[in-house]
């Protein structure tokens, strides 16, 4: 079962619905739950490009991950932690696959580099050449868009 938002629930019911999600899947007893963040890259600093963070029911197969498990001092928040803490409550595997990530726009090859990791992990293919377009795209748009904000900025302070 795949569960993506197309957008995020309202700030006052976000806690709610990541616990009913949580909820649902240890009631239709799932073998495990696979959950994808992200991580702000402006914390990278190690050669890897993503982290997991697993409960401890799921310790004994992160290592199909090859991954690090998320640094100290760094920390998960939002609907994200509400669902990994809910599933360590019930002793539920669950893991978070956290790419490093562009936090302040939308960032397709992270989202690309979870699924890849993910697919590998679990021996599975899943196609992901739409979310890299999307990601070239994106990563062209924003460099346009900040050229020309570069150069209006000195413009105005010439």
């Amino acid at each position: 079962v795949l569960v993506k938002l197309e957008f995020s629930p309202h700030r006052s019911e976000e806690a709610e619905f990541a616990k009913s999600i949580s909820d649902w899947a240890i009631d239709q007893k799932f073998k495990d739950a696979i959950l994808i963040g992200g991580l702000d890259s402006a914390y990278k600093q190690t050669k890897e490009d993503y982290c997991v963070v697993p409960t401890g029911a799921y310790l004994d197969r992160v290592k199909l991950f090859k991954a690090p498990i998320l640094e100290p001092g760094l920390l998960v928040y939002g609907p994200l932690a509400i669902m990994l803490n809910e599933f360590e409550i019930h002793d539920f595997p669950a893991v978070a696959v956290l790419p490093y990530a562009e936090p302040a726009r939308a960032d397709p090859a992270a989202a690309a580099l979870a699924i890849r990791k993910i697919s590998k992990a679990y021996n599975f293919n899943v196609e992901v050449t739409d979310l890299v377009k999307d990601a070239k795209f994106i990563e062209r748009e924003f460099d346009q868009k900040s050229r020309l904000t570069r150069k209006s900025l000195q413009r105005m302070y010439a």
